[in-house]
């Protein structure tokens, strides 16, 4: 009841006392969103800090928490963690995908994802390219050598596919990020213990961020659990040394394969550290050569499958579809790197661009991870995490965490963009690693305080006081805003609008009035169905017509009462180029 009342003071605050969001025109101004943000927050940090001080000078004495468990989290039901949670997060993350988002894609990349889940849906990996191509151009989607195809690594759009195959396309990545968390439960009572696992999946179940890359149509979450389950495996491999079962590092080479052919820079970020320790023990005998043999032949098959798969959309075994459509979009610095500007230069990257970007990267990591605030490149994210690493007791496991998470931040001086849409994405791998460093951060900081307690039981109750402060600013304060930010994305029209007279043979052709970039998605990779398009003027109706001449050509003129299109159709003719009936 508590809660549930703070979390109501919480949004009325956040209602009442901060500027409105609607005011924020430019959508990429994160910094003006966070200086709000950062303004408010420290309102409820103040009840927590406070706490502390209370703790320490004994106003609260355990006694008053006479008949309430000690151990709350303990005392739960292992199934929760391992069931009850990531249900509770696919139905979560499910609901900010069909009601905040729309059910459809909502970036260029998104769009590029699901297009090419189509083609694998049809049992082809690229569409013939439609007559008069013109009017079917969409940015990162090639159309090259009579071959149309989205420029995307296949790993998600295979997972993709599925969706799409059962018309439930917006619910892959929620199921996903529930069974991240399944994998976070896992994967924590293999670094560490079960205390620490069931922590993990609490944190995460909270965090806007999570929710955010588990409900849009991006490759972000099932990288994180590929990624996730592949290290896992990994170090149950390195720990077990030459007694390991040959399955582990098989399953091992087999996740981080297909990790390979869906992120390749989280792959090689993530699983970096625990190669290195892996090479470090088989350096001292204790790993068998067999057993680097069973790791490396998966790897070798996903590598040759991603070959043969550039070579039969590129013509090129060492250039993806992305590298293909734009080289200028790579790791590097130079000149001629970088986003396109007017007249064909590019805007260029430096080494000083490189770590300002990586700043941006962290300040939002920071924020959006849990949704506790940053400063900069730091927040209690980045204090916690370094407590982790600098404070007693040592363990080499929070090393190789850590140094995943510096590989992560290394890798992206060389990129020329952070692009913070939806959110530090490019961080989305280190999300395990930043959640079992936070908890280990939380674990060294209570123990090192705990002599100064007179009851050594005041530290814990401390933190769970601010635990549920810590909850309060996530769910009561920046959730809500972190939904009003994302709500500024660009408009979509629902395919509602569509009369259900539309024969399956007609051209739907829309003005720029009426046209959304989510129409892009409603045509089907072959044209077999409705055709949707931009009006692309006179000269191209014409060629459209002589293309498609057994279509009815229909031209939307309005919003009926219903807020369906109304619709007049297009007559071609012999004497004139084109003519709209009816306007």
């Amino acid at each position: 009841m508590g809660l549930a009342v703070l979390l109501a003071i919480a949004y009325a605050m956040k209602r009442h006392s901060m500027p409105s969001i609607d005011s924020i025109t430019d959508y990429w101004n994160r910094a003006a969103l966070y200086r709000a943000y950062n303004k408010w927050h420290l309102i409820l940090l103040v009840p927590a800090v406070l706490s502390l001080a209370w703790a320490c000078s004994g106003g609260f004495g355990v006694k008053r928490c006479r008949g309430f468990p000690r151990d709350v989290i303990g005392v739960l039901p292992g199934w929760l963690f391992r069931f009850g949670f990531p249900v509770a997060f696919t139905l979560i993350s499910g609901i900010t995908a069909y009601f905040m988002l729309g059910a459809t894609p909502r970036v260029l990349d998104s769009f590029n994802y699901l297009f090419q889940a189509e083609n694998f849906a049809r049992g082809q990996l690229y569409a013939p390219v439609p007559a008069v191509k013109e009017c079917f151009e969409f940015p990162f989607i090639v159309m090259q050598d009579e071959r149309w195809y989205g420029s995307v690594y296949p790993g998600f759009s295979v997972l993709l596919a599925l969706g799409v195959g059962i018309g439930l396309p917006w619910m892959v990545n929620p199921v996903l990020g529930g069974l991240g968390l399944f994998m976070i439960y896992k994967a924590g009572r293999v670094f560490f213990h079960e205390r620490l696992a069931r922590c993990a999946v609490l944190l995460l179940l909270i965090s806007p961020f999570y929710r955010m890359i588990s409900a849009i149509h991006m490759s972000h979450a099932s990288a994180m659990i590929l990624a996730l389950a592949g290290v896992m495996l990994l170090w149950k491999w390195i720990v077990s040394g030459r007694t390991a079962h040959p399955g582990i590092p098989t399953a091992a080479g087999l996740f981080l394969g297909y990790e390979y052919i869906t992120r390749p820079q989280t792959a090689a970020i993530v699983s970096a550290p625990f190669l290195f320790y892996g090479v470090w023990r088989f350096l001292k005998g204790a790993i068998r050569i067999k057993h680097i043999l069973l790791f490396i032949i998966p790897l070798l098959i996903f590598y040759l499958a991603m070959g043969v798969y550039n070579l039969e959309l590129t013509g090129n075994p060492q250039h993806s579809p992305r590298y293909h459509v734009d080289p200028a979009r790579r790791l590097g610095f130079g000149d001629d790197l970088g986003a396109p500007l007017p007249g064909g230069n590019r805007s260029g990257h430096t080494p000083g661009r490189g770590l300002s970007n990586v700043e941006v990267l962290l300040n939002l990591w920071n924020s959006d991870l849990y949704g506790w605030g940053a400063w900069g490149p730091f927040g209690f994210c980045t204090l916690l995490v370094l407590a982790a690493v600098v404070l007693p007791p040592y363990r080499i496991i929070d090393g190789v965490l850590a140094g995943g998470i510096v590989c992560n931040c290394v890798l992206y001086v060389f990129y020329f963009t952070p692009s913070p849409n939806f959110g530090p994405r490019y961080l989305a791998g280190i999300i395990p690693a930043t959640a079992f460093l936070t908890l280990r951060g939380c674990e060294k900081l209570v123990a090192g305080t705990r002599d100064y307690f007179e009851d050594p039981s005041r530290p814990a109750f401390f933190c769970r006081l601010t635990a549920v402060f810590l909850i309060v600013i996530s769910w009561g304060l920046f959730l809500p805003l972190h939904t009003s930010h994302y709500g500024m994305l660009p408009p979509m029209t629902p395919k509602t609008v569509v009369p259900v007279s539309v024969r399956p043979d007609s051209v739907v052709v829309i003005p720029e009035e009426f046209y959304t970039m989510n129409i892009f998605t409603w045509n089907s990779p072959d044209l077999d169905g409705i055709i949707f398009l931009r009006d692309p003027g006179e000269a191209l109706m014409e060629k459209l017509g002589d293309a498609y001449p057994h279509r009815t050509f229909l031209y939307v003129i309005g919003l009926d009462a219903k807020s369906k299109w109304k619709l007049s159709e297009i007559q071609f003719s012999e004497d004139s180029q084109s003519a709209r009936g009816g306007l």
